[in-house]
């Protein structure tokens, strides 16, 4: 079959993309007598020169709109965040709003941390510093002073961790903190973490007893802060013949066999986890 077709015309007319706003992001950050930093948006296509306002909300103080490229400039002046701002544009024949956007103004970098930090040895410790004024990632550091040891640090949290092992008091320690936003710093004042010993032997100076007559120190010597079991030996001197320390118990016992003074004597004891502490000097006199 054939046949011939009508005859049929197309029209083709120029498509015109819209008037419209890009590349306002959706937040921006500056901090407090601070110049603010932003990539100028862009509006088009224009049909000529195109000028900018900010067409819902206000912004924080010290901030404003350039005209001539939408960018907002200027030196924020006090701390607090406006939301729900849009830009606006016009190229004389057409309008467009941009999408909304906050603008939060960030008070001065600020780290702080106790005075004093306690800890006791063989326990598990933590402490970590605070900061105010965060916009970007924060590195932290130890710029002064020495941690306890045992203990580490974590750069990203600032975070002081871990079990003590020595017994001491480590002052002037310093944290400085650095915003990956603007690069700004802030140290803590001087600070310091006091590792108590855990555990305290408390006992008798001195000692006396008889030659040939039982002798026994019996709970003379205690341990505070201690987890049991313990384990008592003598780490200093040499006890009277006849005498012998009991691990379990921590008493010295025995039937003395001469008279004689020993001076200097300590004894030590470790508990179940490892902590250790020793009595003061003592002397045990054996006389006839």
């Amino acid at each position: 079959a054939s046949g011939t077709s009508a005859p049929f015309s197309v029209k083709v007319e120029d498509y015109q993309e819209a008037f419209s706003i890009t590349g306002v992001w959706d937040r921006y950050s500056v901090r407090v007598g601070k110049a603010i930093s932003m990539t100028a948006p862009t509006a088009g296509p224009a049909a000529g020169s195109v000028n900018w306002r900010l067409a819902t909300g206000a912004l924080p103080q010290g901030l404003g709109v350039e005209v001539s490229t939408g960018k907002i400039v200027g030196i924020a002046a006090s701390v607090g965040s406006a939301t729900g701002l849009r830009m606006a544009a016009t190229d004389g024949t057409s309008n467009a709003e941009s999408n909304p956007f906050s603008v939060t103004v960030a008070p001065t970098l600020q780290a702080s941390m106790p005075a004093v930090t306690k800890g006791k040895r063989g326990d598990a410790f933590s402490a970590a510093p605070t900061v105010v004024g965060q916009i970007g990632n924060l590195t932290w550091t130890i710029s002064g002073g020495q941690l306890p040891p045992g203990l580490s640090f974590d750069s990203t949290s600032g975070r002081v961790s871990g079990v003590p092992t020595l017994a001491a008091n480590y002052p002037y320690l310093i944290f400085t903190v650095t915003d990956s936003f603007d690069g700004a710093s802030a140290q803590t004042p001087p600070v310091a973490i006091e590792i108590d010993p855990g555990l305290i032997v408390r006992g008798p100076s001195s000692l006396n007893g008889k030659s040939g007559v039982p002798f026994d120190t019996g709970s003379d010597f205690q341990v505070d802060g201690a987890t049991q079991p313990l384990t008592w030996q003598l780490v200093s001197g040499t006890l009277p013949a006849g005498l012998n320390v009991n691990s379990a118990l921590g008493s010295i016992a025995g039937t003395p066999t001469t008279e004689e003074t020993q001076n200097n004597l300590q004894l030590q004891v470790t508990d179940a986890k490892g902590l250790v502490g020793r009595t003061k000097p003592f002397s045990i006199a054996i006389t006839g």
